[in-house]
This record gives structure tokens, C-alpha cells and sequence, in this order.
């Protein structure tokens, strides 16, 4: 009689090492203690000289079946404690001294686990201690079925505009020819009049420019547009040249000209006075910058997700389309705002109204490259040049072209390799059962199919579509669940070279890694640490509380 027994009842660690308990020897002995069902000194030699892994014990055999765990000190390892399941009770007829036989298997995880000292191996996945938003981005290759429109909102340039005539001659001046200017960054010698209008009521008094601070201009647009109707009538009523002196008739966003003055002039034809409100564009003729944001995603309706990266590309993301046949994504979490996606729209008061919209401080880092990420912009759709008796616009047209035709692109997301659910379902015990039960997702397109890239702009200028809309798409919450759960109960990928993280998450961790990686290294037989290795190399969840051990829906915050 020399070593202590304890058997234990309702100890919840499985044999397979899908859940392990990290606990020192100490508390081990303190847990089967709260759930002993007996204790007693007992003969080891029954181990090694009968029956390897055998025990037989002066105890009841009813009260033995109650038992499913034991610890017993082993006097050839100094008296340490060895933890083990309890396989079968054999009721042992004829033993009076030893009436029932335990047969066991060790726990090497808890037996020997807190001898190990953790190195760095490379770690495939893991529950991570920094989950800030864009802290990790590696690609999970998950199903996300198919993304849903949150919210959109748009630039507005294309109901407000400027009707622009370009002449040679000053019909309010009586004047041939203008002053010269650049225009961008073209030498330009021709008069610009513009005439603000609003597109959804030429005519109303909602007007497309603020007049409040002009003088003898009423609050009314009406006096804009039957200026700009009556400007053709003002040139052949003083030049009589109306198809030489007109150059080119179009039309761009009021957003195009920053600084512009505007003025009323009286021309007078025998008896009839008519008056004319137009537009001249102050000093600067240079390519507008208008600042855009808009609010990421950062809360879903209907759901809350518990771990950030649902947050990210590609299960919450940006499209901005141009309504053209273009349209790009962009990541949340590659814009330095931190609740913001930020951009440039710049406008060209070119013939067409160029535009471009450029990401702000995307894909970058500040001070150290460019702000404005060019190589990931968005062109603005042509606007139209209008034919008059001259029709220029024909001729600029077949030279130019408008709208080139746009590439086709579709983004397709991977068949799923594994999601699970936790709260209220059962929850499968290993990563690759997950993925085994789910790999008959379909595939998700990240985009729409865009087919063609016609040439649209009429269309589009003629529906006032022809600006940048922005959408905020995301997972529905069916998917965004699944993922998200999946991502509390197994982790992030990590496939980075570290000391694995073991124990920085209030109830458990999930650890895997590479398939031929060891944790760590200690004082600790070979067979032993085969059995610990391999734990984590099919990925285990480390427990840190017996009493929550299986209990995916607890809490599971960051260690601070």
C-alpha cells in the first residue's frame, strides 16, 4: 500500500484530445477532489506485474461504476501524479481484499501537458489576442452565399448641372474672342457661360445654386434656363454669325467649376428687352477635388457577430459602381480611417466632364506613399455633347469615342471548408468534421455579372445615373452567423510561424498547427509528447475551466 488512488466522477475531458484541459498537476488533484467518489492507499504492483493499465481496488463494484476518472502516484516517477480514464469495472468474484478491477488509459494531456514549454511552430489556426478590425485578413475560404445590399448612397454630381456654351463671341459684351487661360492644362482662348440647372426641374424653384448672396437675381432657376434658351437668339441678334462663333455646347456636374461669378445682362431688339442670368467661371480653370466618405459597416442589423473579422473583406465590404459597366470592391479595413472610407472625386471641365474617383489613404501608408491610390480608382461615365446647327459634337464624337468599352470581371468566392453553429445546435468535435458536414455549399459571387460594357452614356445621363453610387454589401445574416460562429469556436488562420497561443482567451483556445510541427519541448516521455503533438496537430481546444469545458456558447473574451 503505497500510493494514493482517487477515483472521480463527471470529469469532462475526451479521449480523443478534441478538448484538453490546461491545468498544472495541483489543480488537476483539486478538480477530482470536488468530484471524488472514493480515495484509498492501494498496491501499484498490480500495474506493471498483472495486467498492464489495471487496478484492482477494496472497493464495491456499484460504487466503482459511479467513477469515470482517476489520478494515482506512480512510485517510479518520485510519486507523480498520473490522470487517467477509466475504461471498465470488472466485478473480480473470489478477491475479498481487491473485489473490483479498474482498467484505465492515461490522460497524457493532463498528465504531462504542464511539464511542456510552448516554441515557436507554424501555426495553421488559432484564437487570436489582438482582433481589432483588419488585424487579420488571411483568406478563410468560406462560403458567404450571396451578399446583400445594406445601404447605398451616391455622390449627387448628376441632377445639379452647368449647361456650358463655349463661343468665340461675347454676346453680353459685344466682344470677339476671350482672354486666354489654360484650360486643364490646355491653352484655351474661347468665353465659358454656364447656366446652372436642375435637371429634375429645369424650370422650378429648386435651385441648383444657392442666389441668396447675389444681387438682382431672384430666387428662381426658371431665369437660367430661359437664358440659356434664348442665348442662341442674343448672338444672332448682335453677331449675326451664329454657326462660326458657337464652338462647343455640353453639359458637367455644377461640382466641375469651383469658383464661378454670375451676372444679368439686358439686350434689347426693337421693342423687346430680354434679360439673361448665366454664369462666368472666376480664376481657376483646374481639375475640382471633392472630398467623399462614406460610414463603414460596422454593426449588422439583426445579428451581433462576436468576432471582427466579420467585419472585414470578404463578408462586409464597398462596391462603388459608376453605373457604367464599372465597379470595384473595396476592403473596410485597407482605409487608415478607421470609420471611414474615404475618397477624391475629381472632375475635369473638359468637353465630357471627366472624372475620376480615387481612393483616399487605401492600400497605403501615410507618409510613406502616395494618399490618393490611383491604380485602384473608378472613371466617371462620359456626359454628352449636344448638337447644334454647327454639330461639332459629331466630329468630337467620331474622333474621341465615348465610354470605351468596360472589361468584364466576376469575383468568386471558394466552396466553404468549414462552418459551424454553437448556440443552441450540436456542435461538431473536430475542424475537419466541420468542414466534411458543410462542403456542399454553392459558390458565392462576390460581384454581379456585368455583361457587355456597352456604350450607355445617353442612357444613363438621360436617367441621371451618371455619377458613383456606393454600396455597403455584406453577408445575409444566416451565412454572417454561421461565420461567425465558426470563427468562436475554431479561431482565425493564422499560417504564420509563432509560439502558439495557448491560453489568451478567457475559457478556451482552439490551436492547430502544420502536421509535422511539435508544440514545444520538456521533460516528458516520447510517447507522451507524440500523443500532445498530435493533439494539436488535428487542433485541439484548450480549456482553462472545467466547469465551462464544451460550452462553446460561453464568453470567450480576450485575456487583457
Amino acid at each position: 500500500m503505497n500510493s494514493k488512488l482517487i477515483l472521480a466522477k463527471n470529469i469532462k475531458m475526451d479521449r480523443n484530445y478534441n478538448n484538453v484541459l490546461n491545468y498544472t498537476e495541483n489543480q488537476m488533484l483539486a478538480l477530482l477532489e470536488e468530484n471524488k467518489v472514493a480515495d484509498m492507499m492501494v498496491d501499484l504492483s498490480y500495474v506493471n506485474k498483472r495486467n498492464k493499465n489495471t487496478i484492482n481496488v477494496p472497493l464495491e463494484y456499484s460504487k466503482c461504476l459511479k467513477a469515470n476518472y482517476i489520478a494515482f502516484q506512480n512510485p517510479n516517477y518520485s510519486n507523480k501524479w498520473f490522470f487517467a480514464w477509466i475504461d471498465d469495472v470488472i466485478f473480480l468474484q473470489g478477491e475479498p481484499l481487491h473485489s473490483t478491477q479498474i482498467t484505465f488509459t492515461i490522460d497524457n494531456f493532463s498528465t504531462w501537458f504542464s511539464k511542456v514549454t510552448p516554441k515557436a511552430c507554424y501555426v495553421e489556426r488559432e484564437h487570436v489576442n489582438d482582433d481589432t478590425i483588419g488585424a487579420n485578413i488571411v483568406d478563410e475560404n468560406l462560403d458567404i452565399g450571396d451578399v446583400i445590399s445594406d445601404y447605398e448612397t451616391q455622390t449627387g454630381i448628376s441632377k445639379k448641372v452647368y449647361f456650358v456654351i463655349e463661343s468665340s463671341y461675347d454676346p453680353f459684351n459685344d466682344n470677339i474672342g476671350g482672354y486666354a487661360k489654360i484650360l486643364n492644362n490646355g491653352l484655351m482662348a474661347n468665353n465659358l457661360f454656364l447656366f446652372p440647372i436642375n435637371l429634375e426641374d429645369p424650370t422650378g424653384v429648386d435651385l441648383p445654386v444657392d442666389l441668396s448672396s447675389w444681387d438682382s437675381i431672384d430666387n428662381n432657376s426658371s431665369v437660367f434656363w430661359h437664358s440659356l434658351l434664348n442665348f442662341f437668339w442674343a448672338i444672332e441678334v448682335r453677331h449675326k454669325d451664329l454657326t462660326s462663333t458657337i464652338k462647343n455646347v455640353y453639359v458637367v456636374p455644377q461640382a466641375t467649376f469651383a469658383n464661378v461669378d454670375f451676372y444679368s445682362t439686358n439686350i434689347t431688339e426693337g421693342n423687346n428687352t430680354t434679360s439673361f442670368w448665366y454664369g462666368i467661371p472666376r480664376d481657376s480653370f483646374n481639375v475640382s477635388k471633392i472630398g467623399v466618405e462614406v460610414d463603414k459597416l460596422l454593426s449588422f442589423s439583426g445579428i451581433n457577430v462576436k468576432n471582427s473579422k466579420c467585419y472585414c473583406y470578404p463578408y462586409n465590404y464597398l462596391l462603388v459602381t459608376n453605373n457604367n459597366g464599372n465597379q470595384n470592391i473595396y476592403q473596410y479595413e485597407k482605409f487608415l480611417n478607421n470609420t471611414k472610407a474615404t475618397f477624391n472625386l475629381f472632375l475635369s471641365n473638359q468637353l465630357g466632364g471627366s472624372g475620376r474617383l480615387i481612393p483616399y489613404d487605401y492600400k497605403c501608408k501615410l507618409g510613406v506613399e502616395p494618399a490618393n491610390n490611383v491604380d485602384e480608382s473608378l472613371s466617371l461615365g462620359k456626359y454628352p455633347l449636344f448638337s447644334w446647327c454647327g454639330d461639332a459634337f459629331t466630329n468630337w464624337l467620331t474622333q474621341n469615342g465615348i465610354n470605351v468599352a468596360t472589361s468584364i470581371f466576376n469575383t468568386v468566392a471558394n466552396t466553404v471548408v468549414g462552418v459551424g453553429t454553437v448556440a443552441g445546435g450540436t456542435v461538431p468535435t473536430t475542424l475537419s468534421e466541420v468542414g466534411s458536414q458543410l462542403q456542399g455549399f454553392i459558390q458565392a459571387k462576390m460581384l454581379p455579372t456585368i455583361e457587355g460594357g456597352q456604350n450607355t452614356a445617353d442612357v444613363i445621363y438621360s436617367s441621371l445615373l451618371n455619377e458613383f453610387v456606393f454600396k455597403r454589401m455584406r453577408c445575409d445574416n444566416e451565412h454572417m452567423k454561421m461565420i461567425d460562429d465558426y470563427f468562436s469556436r475554431f479561431g482565425y488562420k493564422i499560417l504564420e510561424v509563432k509560439v502558439p497561443n495557448i491560453t489568451g482567451r478567457t475559457n478556451f483556445n482552439f490551436v492547430k498547427i502544420a502536421g509535422s510541427e511539435e508544440i514545444g519541448y520538456g521533460e516528458v516521455p516520447s510517447k507522451a509528447m507524440e500523443d500532445i503533438n498530435n493533439a494539436f496537430r488535428k487542433g485541439t481546444t484548450v480549456w482553462h475551466n472545467h466547469s465551462n469545458l464544451g460550452n462553446f456558447s460561453v464568453s470567450n473574451t480576450i485575456v487583457s
